[in-house]
C-alpha cells in the first residue's frame, strides 16, 4: 500500500502544506537573531553565559576537595552518576576576595570535556540582539580579559565558554 494512493489529491495537498509549515522555522521574525544569556553573580560581580552552551545548573551540589590542586579547582562532584571536575569561576576570572564557597554549579561542555563552574548565584535569563552587544574594550585588563567575549548593554561581561574550556592553564599535569 503506497502513501499517495491512500489520500485524495486534495488531502495530499493539505498534508503537503502542513508539512511545509512544520518544516519552516517556528521562530517569529526578529527572534531568530537573539542571544539568550544566563545572568550570574560571583562575589557581587555580574557576568553572563550563553544559555545555548549550558548543559545544566544545580544548586547545593556537594563538591569534594581534591588535595594538591591549584586554587581555581574546587574539587569534584557527582552529577547524575558522573564525576565532573568543578572549577571556581571567580578564581579563574581573578576576582578578588573569592572564597570558593559558591553553592551554584553551572555545567558546560565541549567535545573534549565537561566541567562544572562554581558561582555564588544565578539570575534570570535575558535576550539580546547581536547588534546590542559591544566588543571588549581595548583597556579591559586583568586575568578575565581573555575569557570575555562581549559586553552586554547594561555593562555585564558575556563570558566566552570556548575560551574558558580551551584554556591550557586549566589542565593539571600530574608532574
Amino acid at each position: 500500500m503506497e502513501f499517495d494512493t491512500t489520500f485524495s489529491p486534495d488531502e495530499l495537498q493539505i498534508l503537503q502544506e502542513r508539512a511545509q509549515r512544520i518544516a519552516a522555522a517556528t521562530v517569529k521574525q526578529g527572534e531568530a537573531d537573539t542571544l539568550s544569556v544566563l545572568m550570574l553573580t560571583i562575589n557581587n560581580e555580574r557576568y553572563a553565559m550563553p544559555v545555548s552552551r549550558l548543559r545544566t545548573v544545580y544548586e547545593g551540589v556537594s563538591v569534594v576537595a581534591v588535595p594538591c590542586t591549584p586554587a581555581f579547582v574546587s574539587g569534584i562532584a557527582n552529577v547524575r552518576g558522573y564525576m565532573i571536575t568543578v572549577l571556581h569561576l571567580g578564581q579563574l576570572l581573578d576576582i578578588p576576595d573569592t572564597d570558593g564557597d559558591g553553592n551554584v554549579l553551572i555545567v558546560v561542555s565541549n567535545a573534549q570535556m565537561t566541567v562544572g563552574y562554581r558561582v555564588d548565584a544565578i539570575g534570570d535569563v535575558r535576550n539580546f540582539k547581536p547588534d546590542d552587544l559591544a566588543g571588549v574594550p581595548a583597556n579591559f585588563e586583568g586575568g578575565q580579559a581573555s575569557y570575555v567575549k562581549n559586553i552586554l548593554p547594561d555593562g555585564t561581561a558575556l563570558l566566552d565558554i570556548d575560551a574558558l574550556l580551551d584554556d591550557p592553564n586549566i589542565i593539571i599535569d600530574q608532574n
